[in-house]
């Protein structure tokens, strides 16, 4: 688990990299929960800075995770989308691996 941890914060800005359904899970739990607590933290306009962060840290883990399934990159900003990005990351979540 302390490889993966480390493996993900040393690859977060890789475009190239590929992100397993675990990897994927795992760091939208975290990206989601320090959202919630920035929001609870800081004032308003660094919780609003740290959302537009997060919001690009996002997009990089559903490219990574679309690496992996050997799909097209530009499928990733279907998740501005409001509830195709929820469809988005459900299909991107059950999806198996392309090998």
């Amino acid at each position: 688990m302390i490889k993966c941890i480390g493996f993900r914060l040393k690859n977060l800005f890789n475009f190239q990299n590929k992100a397993g359904r675990l990897d994927f899970f795992c760091s939208t739990l975290v990206i989601i929960l320090s959202v919630i607590i920035a929001r609870e933290i800081f004032i308003n306009f660094w919780a609003q800075a740290y959302f537009f962060f997060a919001a690009f840290l996002m997009l990089i883990l559903h490219i990574q995770r679309i690496n992996d399934l050997g799909k097209e990159k530009k499928l990733a900003f279907i998740i501005f989308v409001p509830i195709a990005g929820l469809l988005l990351y459900a299909y991107l979540l059950f999806a198996n691996t392309k090998k």
